[in-house]
């Protein structure tokens, strides 16, 4: 009976984690200045299976949340979590740069906070092993943003311990998902010689 109650215990407080604001998590952070924070999450095993990734965005000026994913049909899950945020902050840079364009430098956001359940994505993003030749041309990117003046603050936070970073996580696997589906179908075209709106027409 006492181990069925720890287990009742620990689930609710799981879920309690999940359900967690986003002005919980940033004070459970210490995140006081932000311009734009970033939950996401990174779906895949090795260079020669698929790869999905996901990420949510706030932007404090107007507390918008957006969506972002994408996949791959080949990368490891480390190419996954940084795609994750390159992804996001090629759109947020290039927002920047119309801003600037535009003479509204007020609307230039320059402190993004990254929010990840990967160590090897928090360390490396720190400086720590960024000698590591893994995945180089992704961090040369988000280097990128750094000259452009985005300044990044690199947070860990354990796998359900934030609703927006479990969301990240669903959507990063349901995007592998969807590439390995797209690979299945376009294998057994190759193998009948025929496409799959040849086999199936209605399927248009």
């Amino acid at each position: 009976m006492k181990k069925s109650n720890a287990s009742t215990k620990k689930s609710k407080r799981k879920r309690a984690d999940a359900d967690e604001a986003l002005e919980d998590v940033l004070r459970r952070l210490n995140i006081t200045r932000w311009d734009y924070v970033i939950f996401g999450d990174g779906s895949g095993s090795n260079w020669d299976r698929e790869a999905g990734w996901a990420a949510i965005t706030v932007e404090r000026l107007t507390m918008e949340r957006l969506l972002w994913d994408g996949c791959v049909n080949r990368g490891t899950v480390n190419f996954a979590e940084v795609m994750a945020y390159v992804q996001p902050m090629s759109w947020i840079s290039a927002r920047a740069e119309e801003a600037r364009g535009k003479g509204n430098f007020r609307k230039v956001p320059h402190e993004v906070h990254i929010v990840t359940d990967s160590q090897y994505v928090r360390d490396t993003g720190k400086g720590e092993g960024r000698t590591m030749v893994k995945n180089a041309a992704l961090w040369s990117a988000l280097d990128v943003f750094k000259r452009q003046g985005f300044i990044f603050r690199w947070h860990w936070i354990r796998r359900g311990s934030a609703a927006l970073n479990d969301l990240a996580d669903a959507y990063s696997r349901a995007a592998r998902l969807l590439r390995k589906e797209a690979e299945l179908v376009a294998d057994q075209e190759r193998k009948s010689g025929k496409t799959v709106y040849q086999v199936n027409p209605a399927g248009r």
